[in-house]
Formats: C-alpha cells, structure tokens, sequence
C-alpha cells in the first residue's frame, strides 16, 4: 500500500510540474504571440502547452490576441486561435476566466467558442482576472518592428553596428561560431545577440507516453546572414533552454 501511495505521489507531481521561462524565452515568446502569423501564433502556442509555461507576462500578451482576433478570425486564424485558447486553459489559472468568458459569448466562429468553453471550465473561477484591453498590442508590435536586429526596413549597403534592444546603445556581437554546445540562451543572447526570428517545434519524443525527457519539443533561433541555433531543455523538469546544436548558413533568410 506504502508503495502504492508513493507512486500515485510522484505520478502526481511529474503531472503538475510546471515552467517558467527566462527573460530572454519571454521576449521571444511575445515576439512570436503579437506576429501576425497565425502559423507562428499556432507554434508557440503548442510549445507553451507542452513546456508548461505559466509566465503571466507571456499569457497576458496571449490572452489580449485571443480576445482581439477571435471575433474576427478568417478560417486560416480559427485553428491558431483555438490552440491559442487551449494553451490558456492548460495554465489552470482562473486569472483568464473573463477573457475566456468574452470570446465564449461572442458571435466568435463555433470551434473558438466550443474551446472558450472548455477552457473556462479548466481554469475555474476566483483570483483577479486580467481585463481585456490592459494591453496594447499595436505598441508590442511597434516596439518589435523598431528594433533592426529582428526586422531591418533598409538594409544599408555596409553592415551597421547592432543595437542592445534594453539599452539601444550600439554593440558588437560575435559572430554564431563563437556559440558552443550547453550554453544557456541568455549567454547565447549576451555573446551573439538576439535573434532574426524564432520557431517553437515539437520532436517526435513529445507523443512518446511517460517521456519526461527535455528533448519533446526544440526552439529555433533564426540569425540571418549566418544560420541557426537549436536549443532544447535537459529535462521537462528544466527551465533553461540550451543549445543542442548550431547550424552555419550563410544563406540563411532568418525566417521558419
């Protein structure tokens, strides 16, 4: 029975473990949620679900584009929008409630509505409640369309000097070879700089019943001019990503 109990105990826990991102994964992570791309929108969804992401600051920013986009979603966005709600739902956390409440009575394409629906009965009730509206996603999307590391509007002729996205000061980043395997993505940041773009994918592992592996799902980061960089986690327990692997392209456009 004592065995028993500790293996109910220890099942209960590898089920409600949960992740928070570092600043450097919650930057990324808004990047790709306010990108008008609900293929980009859909994927990080994904990854927020099966990594377990609670970062309010993250789910917030989630939670403004569903109530924004899914009156009005056309049939490309809907299956972005459902995943994107779900991913609320799985937080557990009764703060979306009104959101998810909204978007449920809505005049809301039927699926948005039948996924509001479940995920409000997943989060529960109590708590404040973040208020649609607290957010403004426009400026979110300004602010990443002002930085030229992930979006230049005119490339000059010369390569520019690379500025620090907290401090807008000029910096000068290695180059992605400089990168080796197992640094953090902070460090990686720190050396290289941030990315062009991002993309959140899962592996084959993540469908693999009771794998508790850090390899079920990898992020991507874009650099373009010089390739990419693959992080995953040690293990699903692991809330620092880190690199598997760096790919070098010149090639490379910075885009999934």
């Amino acid at each position: 029975m004592l065995r028993q109990t500790s293996l109910c105990a220890i099942l209960w826990f590898s089920l409600s473990v949960c992740t928070f991102a570092t600043s450097g994964e919650m930057s990324m992570y808004i990047d790709q949620i306010v990108r008008d791309d609900p293929a980009s929108l859909k994927s990080v969804s994904r990854h927020l679900i099966q990594m377990r992401i609670r970062d309010r600051e993250v789910l917030d920013v989630l939670a403004e584009v569903v109530v924004q986009k899914a009156f009005t979603a056309n049939r490309y966005e809907v299956d972005a929008i459902a995943w994107a709600i779900r991913a609320l739902g799985e937080t557990r956390d009764s703060r979306y409630r009104t959101a998810l409440d909204r978007v449920y009575r809505s005049h809301a394409n039927s699926k948005i509505r039948r996924y509001a629906r479940a995920a409000i009965y997943d989060v529960g009730r109590g708590g404040p409640q973040y208020e649609p509206g607290s957010i403004d996603l426009q400026e979110l999307q300004d602010r990443r369309k002002g930085q030229p590391v992930y979006e230049p509007k005119q490339p000059a002729p010369r390569e520019e000097p690379r500025l620090d996205p907290k401090t807008a000061e000029p910096v000068e980043y290695a180059h992605i070879s400089k990168v080796r395997s197992g640094m953090s993505m902070e460090q990686v940041i720190e050396l290289v700089g941030p990315p062009t773009s991002t993309s959140a994918r899962a592996t084959g592992k993540a469908f693999v019943p009771f794998y508790h592996g850090g390899d079920a799902s990898r992020l991507i980061a874009f650099y373009k001019g010089q390739g990419r960089i693959i992080f995953n986690r040690h293990s699903r327990y692991d809330s620092t990503l880190r690199v598997l692997e760096v790919q070098y392209n010149e090639a490379e456009i910075g885009y999934p």
